[in-house]
């Protein structure tokens, strides 16, 4: 909505004006009538037409409904529109081009307004003058608001709150507790509290509900009585999930989108976009955003521009807000005269700036001046050419699956995910840092860094693949991994001889080497970073995982160590030391450990990441909720170390996208299953497998055989059929549903057959095949339909226990989790050349809190005769379950020779209640399982 004010005589040549609102605001933040002498009647007394935008956002709206819209939507779509709006009711028929719009925003309007320039060409051709207030390309948040905007996000995602209101319709009762508890906020002696409360007693409630909201928004002594009395016009509501966004935008300090990445604020985009006159203004006292967030946008602006004019890069000392007893020591004014001014205002506050009562006099001229000094010079510059940054990995690196080329030199291939800074816009290049240990400290052989040109984008959606030279491994212990960016300037410096390029190194052809600029930033971020921040960046080559690596079509190796890991739940507020407590025993494990005990692979069954949150009691709304649940887990320090030390290989399961997921009949599927689906392509698949153009891999199937022994990767989630027990259009009969799209497995059945047939072999499944639920052995085929594993895909089962059954291969090993409850069991089918034994080790969940949906034992067939198939003794088995556990942690797996020159299998569960160790020999005359260990359930 557009409000349009004409002065009584318009200035010559002065451009129309419009006016941005905040968060949890709208335009009565610049029109009230209590506010005397608004920055609306201030602008029409100067002779200037007034157009004050209400954003889809607004509080000024009491009718329509209020629906959560990203800052991201609104920038792109609300304020283009206004802008055309404007433009057009200005045109005549003798103009070349449309009229140029002067911009006052303020706040999360001036977020989005700096968004909608920097993203959408050509837009800034439409812009005269600019103010932004409060808020610019870069910001800072205050220490408490960038808790707060960590709250924001925890109470969104895990709690399901959609929105706060600073007036509320709450009970008489509630309301009594609700800004009691408030009211108890303490606020700085000079504020003024105890004294206006007094005076105007009717402003508390909304005051201290927008101050719990927002920070503290106003220095009160600045604010009229009139304006007190009518702050329910000028407060009112927030969605969580926006306060969750500018908690991004506090995290990184720049502007972000919904998912906290950077897509904007780039050099390149400033230079070309931003070039008009910007007038940065803000109160020093502000408790929700620090000034010297508006330094850091200024100085942005001066050094894109090539005018910095020797500004330091840190801002000068001013006293802090928070020390009352000290004067302001008055305005800070920077570049007046010049297109690119900060004012920062001394005795001023956040909303105060705009809604104070002497603002008037005390704000808004500086505003008009501005503005009337630039109606007709030019602001734009010329941008000059950024500094190099190079940047330590916000997430990973981590290792993926690893091959050997088949020429005789047989160097290793190795699949890296990293992700980036999210500040960052670009990504020139990744480089590596040749590493080894000393003293517990990693140290860096810089002579032999080497890079691969790249883009961020590229980084984002695939994988890094990099070659190594098998003659240097033993040289080195690790590599460092940096991005190099040149999208954010730094502080000047001296810079090298562009153009020296660097010899070729450890790694194998790379496509470009780091120029001499990128090499001094690598080093100087290297030798500034702390020892856990290095320990993030290390891909460690230890020669047990390195050796598992071999040639297609090489001999089994003697032994095989790995990890089986599944479910980890996203960590919350107060959580993240227990979320990642499994992963820490893991990374002591491959500390302490040495071959052939050392694991030297880590196969992850599913639910890596809960994009549900809460085991489905909250459903995804969008692909912002996708990527924050991927940050808050993939950025756990022991998570980070692991994957740094192992090939990851995962698959997808349910809680990626959403609990007990069936796609639907549309292929394509609900905006949030693609952004889930997206999300799992991006962040993990690429691990194992190049992403091609369709960017939708499905079945996400594959094999490989680390040590030479075969794994089969079994997709049992993507490709599900929709079950029904009745005739239904949009789903299959119960008992003909298949739980994969090749019902058949004939590719499985090719994969069994063309393995040597004593050799294990893991068919790696998300699900479980067995232990089976009581209610599947026992109960009706209703209960079936609520079971989300191979149980309640009973044609599937079958046809997979048959096939197990009938192949010539032996000693098959399915691997699963999605239970959060570990098991160790065996299952004897009935065939006519005699028993044939399959294995089931089923991995609890790393970190699965909820214990309600906890699986328990005595819910599953564990031990004993089972009848699989419709007809009585058609397909009889037995079960034998070793160990059950229902603790947090993983499982370790070993194949090796034994003794007798037969094949043993040894399974250890890591819990947090101990440990298990079950331990076979696969030859049918060896016996059963020897069981050592506190599992609650334990047989021979």
């Amino acid at each position: 909505l557009l409000s349009r004010y004409r002065p009584p005589v318009r200035r010559a040549g002065t451009r129309p004006v419009m006016l941005i609102h905040g968060y949890g605001a709208s335009g009565s933040t610049f029109a009230h009538r209590s506010i005397p002498g608004n920055l609306v009647h201030s602008l029409l007394a100067a002779g200037r037409e007034v157009w004050v935008l209400d954003l889809r956002t607004s509080i000024g709206f009491p009718n329509r409904p209020r629906r959560y819209w990203s800052f991201d939507e609104v920038a792109e779509t609300d304020i283009p529109d206004a802008l055309r709006t404007v433009q057009a009711a200005h045109a005549t028929p003798d103009e070349a081009a449309p009229i140029q719009v002067d911009v006052v925003a303020h706040c999360i309007g001036a977020a989005m307004f700096s968004v909608a320039v920097l993203r959408l060409p050509g837009l800034h051709a439409s812009i005269g003058a600019v103010v932004l207030s409060q808020v610019g390309p870069l910001l800072r948040a205050t220490a408490f608001n960038r808790f707060r905007g960590y709250v924001a996000g925890y109470l969104q995602q895990f709690i399901g709150i959609d929105e706060f209101d600073t007036r509320p319709s709450l009970t008489r009762m509630k309301r009594l507790l609700v800004d009691g508890l408030l009211a108890t906020f303490p606020y700085p002696d000079d504020d003024g509290e105890a004294q206006r409360l007094r005076e105007a007693p009717g402003f508390a409630a909304v005051r201290h509900r927008a101050d719990a909201i927002f920070g503290q928004t106003m220095r009160l002594h600045n604010i009229g009585k009139d304006t007190l009395d009518a702050l329910d016009s000028i407060y009112g509501f927030v969605k969580v999930r926006g306060l969750a966004q500018v908690g991004n935008y506090a995290r990184e300090e720049v502007l972000t989108d919904a998912g906290g990445q950077g897509h904007a604020v780039g050099f390149e985009q400033v230079g070309q976009r931003f070039g008009f006159p910007v007038f940065m203004l803000h109160g020093q006292r502000n408790a929700v955003f620090d000034w010297r967030g508006s330094y850091d946008s200024f100085w942005l602006l001066k050094r894109v521009f090539g005018k910095d004019e020797g500004l330091p890069r840190e801002p000068p000392q001013l006293p802090e807000p928070s020390d009352a007893s000290k004067p302001s020591g008055g305005d800070l004014f920077l570049g007046e005269g010049t297109p690119h001014q900060l004012l920062v205002l001394g005795d001023y506050g956040h909303q105060d700036t705009l809604i104070g009562e002497k603002a008037c006099t005390d704000v808004f001229p500086h505003i008009v001046r501005f503005l009337e000094a630039f109606d007709h010079k030019p602001g734009r510059g010329n941008p000059v050419p950024p500094d190099w940054r190079a940047s330590l990995p916000w997430t990973g690196p981590w290792l993926g699956l690893a091959s050997r080329s088949a020429d005789n030199a047989g160097r290793l291939h190795c699949r890296l995910a990293l992700r980036p800074p999210p500040a960052h816009v670009s990504a020139r290049a990744v480089v590596f840092v040749p590493a080894w240990r000393r003293e517990g400290r990693w140290c860096f052989d810089f002579a032999w860094m080497v890079g691969l040109e790249t883009t961020r984008d590229k980084l984002l959606q695939e994988a890094v693949e990099i070659d190594l030279f098998d003659d240097r491994l033993a040289d080195y212990q690790g590599f460092a991994v940096l991005t190099a960016h040149d999208d954010l300037p730094m502080a000047r410096g001296p810079l090298e001889v562009l153009g020296r390029r660097l010899p070729a190194g450890l790694f194998a052809q790379p496509q470009d080497e780091p120029i001499e600029p990128i090499r001094n930033q690598v080093m100087k971020t290297l030798e500034a970073a702390t020892d856990a921040q290095r320990e993030r960046a290390v891909v460690r080559l230890d020669p047990a995982w390195t050796g598992a690596v071999q040639r297609e079509g090489e001999p089994a190796q003697a032994s095989l160590c790995f990890v089986l890991a599944s479910c980890q739940y996203v960590p919350g507020l107060v959580d993240r030391v227990p979320a990642q407590a499994s992963y820490r025993r893991l990374a002591q494990r491959l500390e302490v450990l040495a071959p052939p005990h050392k694991p030297q692979l880590l196969v992850l069954a599913g639910d890596q990441v809960y994009v549900d949150q809460t085991a489905g009691l909250f459903v995804p709304a969008g692909g912002d909720d996708v990527g924050q649940a991927y940050a808050l887990t993939f950025r756990l320090e022991a998570l980070r170390q692991v994957m740094a030390s192992l090939p990851t290989c995962p698959l997808l399961d349910d809680h990626e996208v959403m609990d007990d997921w069936e796609p639907g009949p549309d292929p394509c599927g609900a905006p949030a299953v693609r952004a889930a689906l997206d999300g799992y392509v991006a962040q993990q698949h690429k691990l194992v497998r190049a992403i091609g153009p369709q960017r939708d891999p499905r079945p996400f199937d594959y094999r490989m055989a680390p040590a030479g022994f075969p794994f089969y990767m079994l997709d049992t989630r993507s490709t599900r059929q929709r079950r029904a027990l009745r005739t239904d259009a949009q789903a299959t009969p119960l008992d003909q549903a298949a739980i994969r799209a090749e019902a058949g497995m004939g590719d499985l059945k090719k994969w069994l057959e063309a393995a040597p047939a004593d050799l294990p072999k893991f068919i790696v499944s998300p699900v479980a095949l067995f232990p089976m639920p009581r209610a599947a052995v026992f109960g009706d085929p209703a209960q079936r339909l609520g079971m989300d594993d191979w149980s309640g895909y009973p044609a599937s089962q079958r046809a997979l226990l048959e096939l197990l059954r009938d192949t010539t291969a032996r000693h098959v090993v399915v691997l699963s989790g999605d239970r959060h409850m570990s098991s160790v069991s065996s299952l004897w089918l009935q065939a006519a050349g005699g028993p044939v034994e399959v294995i089931s080790v089923v991995s609890s969940g790393l970190y699965a809190p909820w214990t309600f949906v906890n699986a328990r034992p005595d819910a599953f067939w564990l031990d004993g005769q089972v009848e699989l198939g419709a007809v009585p003794g058609a397909f009889g088995a037995t079960m034998v379950t070793a160990a059950v556990g229902t603790g947090n942690g993983f499982a370790v797996l070993q194949v090796e020779r034994g003794a007798t020159g037969h094949w043993r299998i040894g399974v250890t569960l890591d819990l947090d209640d101990g440990l298990t160790q079950c331990l076979r020999d696969l030859d049918p005359a060896g016996g059963g399982w020897t069981v050592q260990g506190p599992a609650r359930f334990a047989r021979k």
